[in-house]
């Protein structure tokens, strides 16, 4: 994997440097990881965090709930071509997807559709504001969205915005087949295991827009955690469904062991000191 593990993490601020201006020592932080840092790993005792990628924790969130904030920003970046009335997709609903899901609702789509293959994450979804939930392991997707819009096929018609919250080739692909001509596919999945062979013919064909999530400068990083911020300081954002389970860090092993055998049971695993 390019990045480093761990990387969602809340804490308090022991110490900070001269310069510093916008956090104070025993401020309550969580922390935005900046893509293909090597630096953040939650996974410890101490972090060193840069001031631009720190933010102070509502005081309505538990460490615990506030550890999910460092998806927010990056949902809010998945969701920002949303327009009110729109069709949206999201393909995946683990913390990243159900996160997108909460947020394409605030930005005003008419009718959001979500896919994943656990029951118990589109149970979630839909308590957290999608209104069409599809299992890809019994249903076929693309006759839901069809249903959905009232269209025969999919080479013109589809959805305004699909969101690949995954990441892999397969998907992105299917992003593609399910956007309108002239819609917007944004990326928020990490396509770090193979190399993604893509249809530009169909790219062109349906005149898409294509996004991805993540920030393009410290300035973005800022704004964007300013925002996530103030939405989960007037709780319109939920974070406590995610947490599936809270083991303590000692218990890393056990952590990794739980996700590998039991991916339908594991939403978000928190860990404490």
């Amino acid at each position: 994997y390019l990045d480093h593990f761990g990387h969602e993490i809340t804490g308090v601020v022991e110490k900070v440097g001269k310069d510093v201006k916008r956090i104070s020592v025993n401020d309550r932080v969580f922390l935005r990881s900046p893509i293909r840092s090597t630096t953040y790993s939650g996974f410890s005792e101490y972090v060193l965090a840069w001031e631009y990628a720190t933010a102070q924790l509502p005081a309505n969130l538990t460490f615990e709930e506030g550890v999910l904030g460092e998806l927010l920003p990056i949902a809010i970046g998945a969701a920002r071509h949303i327009k009110t009335g729109d069709y949206v997709g999201i393909l995946g609903q683990g913390p990243g997807g159900l996160m997108i899901t909460q947020v394409a609702r605030i930005q005003g789509a008419a009718k959001i559709i979500v896919a994943d293959k656990y029951e118990k994450r589109l149970k979630l979804a839909k308590e957290l504001g999608a209104d069409c939930t599809v299992n890809v392991t019994k249903e076929n997707i693309e006759e839901k969205v069809k249903d959905l819009i009232g269209a025969k096929d999919l080479e013109g018609d589809g959805l305004d915005v699909v969101i690949d919250a995954v990441g892999t080739p397969d998907v992105l692909r299917e992003c593609v087949r399910l956007v309108r001509k002239g819609g917007t596919v944004s990326i928020f999945g990490t396509h770090h295991l193979e190399p993604v062979i893509i249809d530009l013919v169909k790219w062109e064909e349906k005149v898409i827009t294509v996004t991805m999530s993540n920030e393009a400068s410290k300035e973005e990083i800022e704004e964007r955690l300013d925002k996530a911020r103030s939405l989960l300081a007037a709780g319109v954002i939920k974070t406590k469904p995610f947490i599936t389970h809270v083991l303590k860090l000692a218990e890393l092993p056990q952590a990794f062991i739980l996700l590998k055998d039991s991916p339908g049971e594991v939403v978000k695993i928190v860990l404490t000191p």
